[in-house]
């Protein structure tokens, strides 16, 4: 078995994700980053440890699903919100 890991981060711009995504690094993992904008510091730490950080640039906050309630098959949107 190999000893690379590829972590899926995300939310990895700010806060939390962003903690989570510099602890991940300092223990020797690749990360896969979604968040709502690219972090230079994070990709610079990431060349530093010698390690890859691709970083994709996605605001899912804002995104709506349509959802079918009830009987009477009403549709409504309700927002998805991951890891933001």
């Amino acid at each position: 078995m190999s000893d690379k890991h590829l972590t899926l981060l995300t939310g990895a711009s700010r806060g939390m994700g962003l903690a989570m995504a510099q602890q991940l690094l300092a223990a020797g993992h690749d990360l896969l980053c979604i968040a709502r904008k690219p972090d230079e510091d994070l990709a610079a730490r990431a060349a530093a440890a010698g390690r890859r950080c691709e970083q994709w640039a996605q605001d899912r906050a804002a995104v709506t699903v349509p959802f079918t309630a009830g009987t009477e098959g009403a549709m409504a949107e309700f927002p998805i919100v991951v890891a933001a």
